[in-house]
């Protein structure tokens, strides 16, 4: 009985220090230690919550490109619990112009079966700025800062003073547990469209310059990395540079990828990218100023090998049991110096199982293997070129 007591108490203990490292990540996800603690409209209407949230994300679009989004996320047809009301809308799809007129009182419905008292409301706003929405002891702002003329950062704040009756164990319950959930979907979708949003408008503004195929090649994913980083040289040396690499250049990686090569000795002194077509059946394509890298396979398997991809329709149209990845390793000029952006997207397999397994894999080994590959290709590259000269 006793040996019992203490399972049951370290089981207890473990749970609380999981739960509370759990909650401490969420509350203030993405968020800098300055955005946690600057002050946003509604902070006065709840002064003293017991669940405060606030989370950031980088977009790569202007404010008024991200704006509509986060009014459309309180507009879907079933409310903000059908991933953030942005179910159903396709990532390069065009705001209408009613997104943009927003009225003070204006109904934000949490699901379609939200009784009116019980839902939050536009309690104030400012065009492309800021955006509240209230209840009683509940507020959710969204506040828009430029970074650049092509990047803005979103931070959200949610404020909530629980009450001593059954809505306010029901209010504990969902925004201790499940609320981090549909936030960061929230978060998320709204990046992507707006992303996707300012990728046409850019498109339309610079005709003369060719956007990345990737858009062509996958406009909608299910999950997204990406890693950029400024380099003082010319676009045609850093794109040089690029085609250059060589395993030998990455030492870890390049060592990874030697186990599953046929010849270790000849892999070291071949570009990154062929090494890549040797290790697995990946379609490779390049352009002026990009390389595309797609496959089509289970990702989330070491053993199994990738599908053998001729073509861009065959990445387009997979097998529902693979998931299929498109990268765009592209240089762009930037006044005289250059950006180089490596993109990664990924649309995850239809049919039950494996989409299953990928949503395993990707947040635990795919998002940090991804990061961790692009972030060393591009400071490899950026060497590389700044020896060249």
């Amino acid at each position: 009985m006793a040996s019992r007591t203490a399972i049951g108490v370290a089981a207890a203990a473990g749970a609380a220090c999981a739960f509370a490292g759990y909650r401490r990540r969420h509350l203030r996800f993405g968020a800098t230690g300055f955005e946690q603690r600057q002050p946003m409209p509604g902070d006065d209407l709840v002064p003293l919550p017991h669940f405060r949230a606030t989370r950031a994300v980088s977009i790569g679009a202007r404010p008024e490109e991200v704006y509509p989004w986060i009014v459309k996320s309180g507009r879907g047809p079933g409310g903000l619990a059908e991933h953030g009301g942005l179910a159903g809308v396709p990532p390069g799809a065009d705001p209408i112009p009613e997104l943009r007129r927003v009225r003070v009182g204006e109904l934000v419905p949490a699901s379609k079966a939200t009784i009116e008292h019980a839902a939050l409301r536009v309690h104030a706003f400012e065009l492309d700025h800021w955006l509240l929405w209230s209840r009683r002891d509940c507020t959710w702002s969204w506040s828009l800062a430029p970074i650049d003329g092509e990047h803005t950062r979103l931070v959200t704040r949610l404020r909530v003073r629980y009450r001593p009756t059954l809505r306010g164990v029901r209010d504990v319950l969902f925004f201790e547990l499940a609320e981090f959930p549909l936030a960061h979907r929230t978060l998320v979708g709204i990046r992507r469209r707006a992303e996707a949003l300012a990728t046409v408008r850019r498109a339309r503004e610079h005709p003369d310059v060719a956007g990345s195929r990737i858009d062509e090649l996958m406009p909608a994913w299910d999950a997204r990395m990406l890693v950029a980083a400024d380099i003082p040289r010319p676009p045609e040396t850093v794109f040089a540079a690029l085609r250059e690499i060589r395993l030998a250049d990455l030492p870890l990686l390049g060592s990874l990828l030697r186990l599953r090569a046929p010849s270790r000795e000849a892999l070291g002194r071949t570009p990154v990218f062929e090494g890549m077509r040797r290790v697995r059946e990946v379609y490779l394509e390049q352009s002026a100023n990009e390389i595309i890298q797609a496959g089509v396979g289970p990702l989330w398997s070491l053993r199994s090998p990738f599908v053998p991809v001729d073509s861009a329709r065959t990445v387009r149209q997979h097998d529902a049991r693979h998931a299929a990845f498109v990268v765009s390793y592209r240089v762009e000029p930037r006044d005289g110096a250059s950006r180089l952006v490596c993109e990664t997207r990924v649309a995850k397999p239809v049919e039950p199982r494996a989409g299953r397994m990928f949503a395993v894999y990707w947040p635990t080994t795919g998002r940090l293997g991804d990061w961790v590959w692009e972030r060393s290709l591009v400071a490899a590259v950026r060497r590389l070129a700044l020896r060249a000269g």
